[in-house]
């Protein structure tokens, strides 16, 4: 079963908008470590440069992670390789509907 990402264009285009939510992505990263900085620092006032580090790294990881695994489940829905499972399961299964 053929999908969208066999086309070259549809290709590029697909990897293009992944590209760019990750781009997105990374700077909404920045600017929830900068603000969760920001918010420990009027909190408990000066800090330690590890936590800084630490809390930098630990909130902006975590939102950008979530925003990678958001961009790769449109890029799967978007590229047709949701449809191609979901064809090749009820293939496989035919008393099961392809709605789930």
């Amino acid at each position: 079963m053929a999908n969208d990402l066999d086309d070259p264009d549809y290709a590029a285009f697909a990897w293009a908008r992944f590209r760019w939510m990750l781009k997105i992505m990374a700077g909404v990263s920045v600017v929830a470590a900068l603000v969760a900085l920001a918010g420990i620092w009027w909190w408990i006032g000066s800090m330690h440069w590890v936590t800084a580090a630490a809390t930098l790294g630990g909130v902006g990881g975590s939102v950008m992670l979530g925003g990678v695994l958001m961009a790769l489940v449109f890029l799967s829905n978007g590229s047709g390789h949701d449809a191609a499972v979901d064809a090749f399961n009820a293939d496989r299964d035919p008393g099961r509907d392809s709605r789930g």
